[in-house]
């Protein structure tokens, strides 16, 4: 509604499945749902860079009733998350460029991939129409789901920092876990978390967890955890 309180489903998507850029907010918790809502409430939620959907989400919250934020917690809870994300390991990728927070492919040779991961839509007009049913292909470097699977199970020799603990089997969440679930999200999404986390820009919200967790982990640690989440079933 008039002026900035914007529909969850626009940004969401019609199911709540989320895009690279946002959330996947289906199937979460309730209470994990509004912990985080009170969080960007509070400013102890934030980014660095004061990022489109970052500022919509804040411009919403702040409007928003009690009442108005449990009755779209509960509707999102109640949906299904579906992955429509695949990983693929690879040392090159395809030519690519930036339009609207996202990466298309375009005409060109490969480049090397690096220490990246690149998310590309595989249809731009479905991307702009908001199709629940969009596919991604997500590139990875070499290897990077095994190591992620093998950091994940060990917490890297801290049992307390092994992912499934709060996380889930599978990762795939559960209501009485401080975790949300993580199996087939977007990894650039779960990755610029743990970097808010590492860099304490996201706070709240049992945040202290994460920051905890993060510290000692490289870049290369973050990218191998977020492929492997991602190339779960949810």
């Amino acid at each position: 509604r008039a002026p900035g309180v914007y529909a969850c489903l626009f940004c969401h998507g019609p199911n709540g499945n989320g895009r690279p850029e946002n959330a996947a907010v289906a199937g979460l918790p309730v209470a994990y749902i509004l912990d985080q809502m009170a969080a960007l409430q509070s400013d102890a939620r934030h980014y660095p860079d004061n990022i489109w959907p970052r500022t919509r989400m804040v411009e919403s919250a702040g409007q928003l009733s009690d009442e108005e934020l449990k009755l779209a917690a509960s509707y999102l809870s109640g949906e299904t998350y579906r992955s429509y994300i695949k990983v693929k390991e690879s040392s090159t990728l395809p030519a690519h460029r930036a339009v609207a927070q996202i990466y298309v492919r375009v005409a060109g040779p490969k480049e090397p991939l690096g220490q990246r991961i690149i998310e590309l839509i595989d249809d731009l007009e479905l991307f702009d129409r908001r199709d629940p049913y969009m596919t991604y292909v997500a590139y990875v470097p070499p290897g990077a789901v095994a190591r992620g699977r093998k950091l994940a199970a060990s917490g890297g020799g801290d049992s307390a920092k092994i992912c499934a603990t709060c996380h889930g089997e599978g990762l795939k969440g559960g209501a009485n876990l401080p975790g949300p679930p993580l199996a087939g999200r977007f990894p650039t999404y779960m990755f610029r978390q743990l970097w808010g986390f590492q860099t304490r820009a996201r706070n709240g919200g049992q945040a202290e967890i994460m920051q905890s967790v993060v510290q000692g982990l490289s870049q290369k640690d973050m990218i191998d955890l977020v492929s492997y989440a991602a190339s779960l079933q949810p």
